[in-house]
């Protein structure tokens, strides 16, 4: 089954397949699903201990860490999203 989407490269048509678009976002979704939960451990234990050590109450721990989580997640994802579409699908068709 091919995808709708044709990109013109050099005078000829690439066409994705529906298998390779499914493909690259499977390894999207995992590694960010992965990444950010390391990623939000590792910041939160750190940031969440320090906090705690300073004696912050565990609301406002926990809501600093929700926004920690959340803008380390969009970085993330962001950058993920970036570097595997390029090596999944850009490099296929140019």
């Amino acid at each position: 089954m091919e995808n709708d989407v044709t990109v013109a490269n050099r005078n000829t048509k690439a066409k994705l397949s529906e298998f390779r678009w499914f493909g690259a976002w499977i390894v999207f979704y995992l590694s960010s699903v992965i990444g950010g939960t390391m990623m939000g451990l590792v910041a939160g234990a750190a940031v969440g201990a320090i906090l705690g050590i300073l004696g912050f109450d565990t609301k406002v721990i926990a809501a600093i860490c929700a926004v920690l989580g959340f803008v380390l997640g969009a970085i993330l994802s962001y950058t993920l999203f970036r570097i595997l579409v390029q090596k999944m699908i850009v490099d296929k068709i140019v």
